[in-house]
């Protein structure tokens, strides 16, 4: 064997083993996008269905305080909570549509740009749910509480235990934003830059 036909085959032997090499890395790509597809998916209908059943509740509690004529205060406490969950789950199944409606057939690059566009979406939505969510109803909770004329010590009761939803809502966001979509999003980056 001359030094060229040598030459060729350790060429051949290591250059196979890095195109192998990456396709599963294309391949660890697509099973990351379709968990993160899956999870936005898993978690839009248990929010979605989580709200709808707090807008039904929160709907015969109104039809309750109309009934037993509260103020107009307490009402509109309540209606604030209502439009506050219709919108929430208005957005919970628009990102649930736009992931079902991502073309993963496209070329690579497009598909990952699709990706990110959506993993950053979602973090805006989670780092925003303060102020088009939990700020209308924590208002509407007052409202309530004053339209009620519950007593002081139930209303500080109330009062705590929501904020303490709100808090622990509000972390769990934060931490699910961190922990899993910052990282996909920066890996999307890194790979974007470097097609």
């Amino acid at each position: 064997m001359d030094m060229d036909t040598a030459k060729n085959l350790w060429k051949e032997q290591f250059s196979q083993p890095s195109n192998m090499q990456e396709q599963p890395t294309m391949k660890a790509i697509e099973d990351k996008m379709t968990r993160l597809d899956n999870e936005v998916r898993k978690r839009a209908i248990i929010g979605g269905t989580t709200f709808a059943i707090l807008f039904v509740a929160m709907s015969v509690f109104l039809y309750f305080l109309y009934l037993t004529q509260v103020s107009g205060l307490a009402i509109l406490g309540i209606a604030s909570w209502l439009v506050s969950l219709v919108i929430t789950i208005g957005i919970l199944f628009k990102m649930k549509r736009d992931v079902d409606q991502i073309d993963h057939n496209g070329p690579t690059d497009t598909v990952l740009k699709v990706h990110l566009s959506h993993v950053q979406t979602e973090s805006q939505f989670y780092h925003t749910i303060v102020w088009w969510l939990l700020a209308p109803m924590s208002v509407g909770f007052v409202m309530i509480l004053i339209g009620t004329k519950a007593s002081l010590m139930s209303s500080a009761f109330e009062l705590t235990l929501f904020a303490l939803c709100c808090f622990w809502a509000q972390r769990h966001n934060k931490r699910h934003v961190e922990e899993k979509l910052k990282p996909i999003e920066e890996e999307l980056k890194t790979i974007l830059a470097s097609l």
